[in-house]
């Protein structure tokens, strides 16, 4: 038990310099092994199994008819509406009422080189607008009639033209 004991305490004493030892060995096998790689591998002929015509087991079956849709279904309603959710539209039939615009016509001026800008109030700000500038980052100034005082504006998210009138 003594030689134990005394093995035990000699182990301890040098624990530091034997992790020592074994880290400098590996790194010495890993120095080795890389200098002197080994041999790879023969590789191995691969050949095609022959295709007998008829044979079932290696041919995949011939596709057979593709399934029809049972129910009809109208793609472009799925992007107006959200399907999963009943009230998505907002509930009832919204094609009847115009669409809501934050817009305001403020006034129609000539501009110098010859054509018209529309004074437009859009978020609580003023500016003046030439046709085909985008007004507010979502619509866009198709056209402008100074003798009836109106403009036409387009955005993404309506079908129709918008027909803005200054109020007097």
């Amino acid at each position: 038990m003594d030689k134990i004991h005394k093995l035990g305490v000699l182990l301890w004493q040098y624990k530091e310099r034997i992790v020592l030892l074994v880290v400098v060995g590996v790194l010495c096998y890993r120095v080795y092994t890389a200098i002197n790689p080994p041999e790879p591998p023969a590789p191995t002929p691969h050949r095609l199994p022959e295709v007998v015509e008829n044979d079932a087991e290696i041919l995949p079956p011939a596709p057979g008819v593709p399934p029809r849709t049972l129910i009809p279904v109208d793609r472009k309603e799925l992007a107006k509406r959200n399907p999963f959710w009943y009230h998505a539209g907002g509930g009832g039939n919204t094609t009847d009422a115009p669409p809501k615009v934050d817009l305001e016509l403020r006034r129609i001026q000539s501009a110098p080189g010859g054509g018209h800008r529309a004074g437009i109030r859009a978020n609580g700000r003023t500016g003046y607008y030439g046709e085909g500038d985008v007004i507010d980052g979502q619509y866009e100034l198709v056209s402008i009639d100074p003798e009836n005082e109106t403009v036409t504006v387009r955005a993404d998210q309506f079908e129709e033209p918008i027909v803005l009138r200054r109020e007097r």
